[in-house]
């Protein structure tokens, strides 16, 4: 991991911000290493991994960057992020497409977003248009339903939100059946 981190972040010398951008990768390496242990397993047909690290980076960056500082705390703060989402992007294409049909990227707006923030959603793979990005915005109530029938479930009338996948999705997926409920799990003695 060590290694990875400095072919990644090499660019940057700041000691407080490698450690700031070193803890957020820290999070998102170990969660796409588990969701690739996982995906390797031929009976698995769905992964998932939240991947929080850039936007951590990004507040705590925030938080300790002030606008009227140095200009080089800018330019270092800038550089980290820049370094982060490069490293990230690889590292999602390197995981998740080789092992998946299809990768959904919901990004959302985050606890702290006010009620104006919009979240967003990306579909490459089976069943979606090539490299689309949803031109609606996603809300919470739409993420379980569109990542449902992505996989190939049937839309639950049960489920709120649209689940369209912001016009993404195509062919089967576009218009799965309908079922009236996934029905309740029973509870055994």
């Amino acid at each position: 991991a060590r290694a990875d981190f400095d072919r990644a972040f090499a660019r940057i010398d700041a000691a407080p911000i490698r450690s700031l951008a070193w803890d957020s990768f820290l999070i998102d390496a170990h969660a796409l290493a588990v969701l690739r242990r996982l995906m390797a397993d031929p009976a698995v047909r769905f992964g998932a991994a939240y991947l929080p690290g850039l936007d951590i980076l990004r507040r705590r960056l925030i938080e300790r960057t002030p606008v009227d500082g140095p200009v080089s705390d800018l330019v270092g703060a800038s550089d980290a992020l820049e370094a982060y989402a490069r490293w990230l992007s690889g590292r999602i294409r390197t995981v998740a497409l080789e092992e998946a049909e299809r990768l959904v990227v919901v990004g959302d707006p985050g606890r702290s977003a006010d009620g104006r923030a919009e979240g967003f959603v990306a579909i490459v793979g089976a069943g979606a248009k090539p490299a689309c990005v949803a031109a609606d915005a996603v809300r919470p109530v739409d993420v379980a339903p569109m990542v449902l029938r992505a996989v190939g479930f049937p839309r639950s009338e049960e489920m709120g939100g649209d689940g369209d996948g912001g016009g993404c999705l195509v062919g089967e997926a576009a218009n799965p059946p309908v079922v009236a409920s996934f029905g309740r799990r029973s509870v055994r003695d």
